[in-house]
């Protein structure tokens, strides 16, 4: 005779793995995008413009950022982090350089007021821009300008 077989409730064991796989989810940062974990830049692009002038390109992936400047379109490397408030209506952005050697391009606590309630669209109410790199303007190299008055529009890569 064979011995007594123990059941053990798989029911719960279920639906709590389940649950839990669900709720890991929830708010749609991925954890690995440089952002807050509730809404991820990672695929997307932002184009941030000065009046009508398209400044900057930004391409986020993971928790790095490629950065083209238009004009000239050079590339920098960064890593981002960015932060949606907690009323949705504002978020902070800050890039730091990659290691690109002597080139760089960074973005320093711009704060982001957001225009839809799908926060891809917004102007930038403060926060500066550093960038050192072939073909730009000596006043510019090194130096840090403002980028109050700029804007912010996000699409999907």
């Amino acid at each position: 005779m064979f011995p007594p077989m123990k059941v053990f409730p798989l029911f719960p064991f279920l639906f709590s793995v389940a649950l839990t796989g669900t709720l890991a989810g929830c708010g749609g940062g991925s954890g690995r995008s440089g952002d807050d974990g509730q809404f991820s830049l990672s695929g997307r692009t932002a184009v941030l413009l000065n009046g009508r002038t398209a400044l900057f390109s930004l391409q986020f992936a993971g928790r790095d950022v490629d950065i083209t400047r238009i004009g000239n379109r050079f590339a920098y490397k960064g890593v981002y982090t960015y932060m949606v408030r907690p009323d949705h209506n504002s978020a902070v952005l800050d890039i730091k350089a990659g290691a690109d050697g002597d080139t760089y391009c960074t973005m320093s606590e711009v704060s982001i007021v957001f225009d839809d309630t799908e926060c891809d669209s917004g102007s930038i109410v403060s926060g500066t821009c550093q960038e050192f790199g072939p073909h730009l303007e000596p006043e510019v190299q090194g130096e840090p300008q403002s980028m109050g008055g700029w804007s912010f529009n996000l699409s999907q890569n």
